[in-house]
């Protein structure tokens, strides 16, 4: 079978509403030969280009020809450029805003930038968390939940604060052990509510967390002792 013909059977192979690179190819061919037979595929509109090396099979109804879903771009995004989502869009996956970003945040990058994808405005930024991964968005919202305290009105801080406990109750001690590694990115206040949430539910983390801030440190986030009864203990105001 020609390399043509492998290319276009692998292709129906992905499903649909996959968006594919040449990393899809790499068991079948050279990247010359490969690109050479998406080229032509595309040419004869059996495929589309989406963005550079990255391609799909259109779809046809009677609106016109249908792009991928925003869902499978974002995740060929991700695994192409790295990093993961941060911003405020956690605070609408959590459940704790009805606000919905009209530009996405991709933290972890490897350069800043904004780009336009689509429909989708995306914004780069290389801070955060350098191994964190788009697969772990459950534990990075967390993270970017605790964030946002800097900025969420006073009223809103409570909520915040409820629902990451929720959240933290339902994780796994290696999930714990993990996000606590993810935490050492973040800002000092971050590491310090995390510490004062898991104190009760895993002691033992949360002085790792204790033990990477400095000890005369405070943190200004309009949170009382009715929002976080130990917060004191961690000089958290």
């Amino acid at each position: 079978m020609s390399v043509a013909a492998q290319v276009e059977a692998k292709i129906r192979s992905l499903g649909e509403d996959r968006i594919f690179t040449f990393r899809d190819f790499q068991d079948i061919g050279k990247f010359q030969t490969v690109a050479l037979a998406l080229s032509r595929l595309s040419q004869r509109g059996k495929i589309r280009r989406l963005t550079k090396g990255a391609y799909f099979v259109p779809k046809t109804s009677r609106f016109g020809t249908m792009n991928p879903s925003d869902r499978a771009v974002l995740s060929t995004i991700l695994e192409k450029n790295g990093g993961y989502f941060a911003g405020s869009g956690a605070l609408n996956r959590m459940g704790l805003s009805t606000q919905v970003p009209s530009e996405l945040v991709i933290a972890g990058s490897r350069s800043s930038r904004k780009r336009q994808v689509g429909n989708l405005r995306l914004k780069f930024v290389r801070g955060g968390s350098n191994e964190a991964t788009a697969q772990e968005t459950k534990l990075t919202d967390l993270l970017e939940a605790l964030k946002a305290l800097k900025r969420v009105p006073a009223s809103e801080s409570a909520n915040v604060i409820s629902k990451v406990t929720s959240s933290l109750e339902g994780l796994t001690s290696l999930e714990q052990e993990r996000l606590a590694v993810l935490a050492g990115s973040y800002r000092p206040y971050v590491r310090a509510v995390l510490g004062a949430l898991l104190e009760r539910g895993n002691a033992q983390i949360a002085a790792r967390l204790r033990a990477s801030l400095n000890p005369i440190s405070q943190y200004k986030l309009g949170l009382g002792r009715e929002v976080l009864p130990n917060a004191r203990a961690w000089r958290i105001a």
